[in-house]
C-alpha cells in the first residue's frame, strides 16, 4: 500500500491547512481505485503532524483530482486488507518502509500510549478523521475521548 501527503503543498499561505477541505473533498477513494486498477484505496485523514520537524525522502507532486500530493512510503498490510474497513486496523501495528526521522524538541508536549507490554508508541500525527475538532492544542484532552482496547 503506496500512501501519499499534502505536506507543504497546497497552502502557501498557511503551512498548517495544507489539505484544505474543500478540496479534500473532492478526492473519491472509488474513483482512484477505478482510475489506478488497484484493489483498495482509502482516505486516511486529514491529520495533524505532532513532531517539531520531519526529514523524510518523498516522491514528485501527484494531483489527486487537483490535491497535490507526494509519495511518502509504502505500508505493508495482509493480503486480506482489502476487505478492511476503516477504523478497523486502530491500536494495531502496520508496517511502514520508509527512511525517516522525526525530531520532538525539549521541553514540548510528546503523546505516548504505552501498550500491555510496556512498548511506548509515539504519536506521530493526529487524525481528524473521527472527531474534526481535534487540534494539536486539545491533545492533552485526547485521553479523556479515547476508547482503547484491553491493556
Amino acid at each position: 500500500m503506496n500512501y501519499y501527503n499534502t505536506s507543504n503543498l497546497n497552502n502557501s499561505a498557511d503551512k498548517k491547512d495544507i489539505c484544505p477541505p474543500d478540496m479534500w473533498a473532492k478526492v473519491s477513494a472509488e474513483e482512484l481505485k477505478g482510475h489506478y486498477d488497484i484493489g483498495m484505496a482509502f482516505k486516511n485523514g486529514p491529520r495533524g503532524w505532532t513532531m517539531d520537524s520531519i526529514k523524510i525522502p518523498a516522491g514528485p507532486v501527484v494531483e489527486f483530482d487537483s490535491l497535490k500530493t507526494r509519495w511518502w512510503g509504502k505500508g505493508v498490510l495482509p493480503p486480506s486488507a482489502v476487505h478492511i474497513k476503516p477504523g478497523e486496523l486502530a491500536y494495531k501495528s502496520v508496517q511502514s518502509h520508509r527512511k525517516s526521522s522525526m525530531t520532538f524538541e525539549k521541553g514540548k508536549p510528546v503523546f505516548i500510549l504505552d501498550d500491555r507490554a510496556g512498548t511506548p508508541w509515539v504519536m506521530q500525527a493526529y487524525s481528524m478523521f473521527v472527531d474534526t475538532t481535534l487540534t494539536y492544542d486539545t491533545l492533552n484532552k485526547l485521553g479523556d475521548k479515547l476508547k482503547l482496547p484491553a491493556g
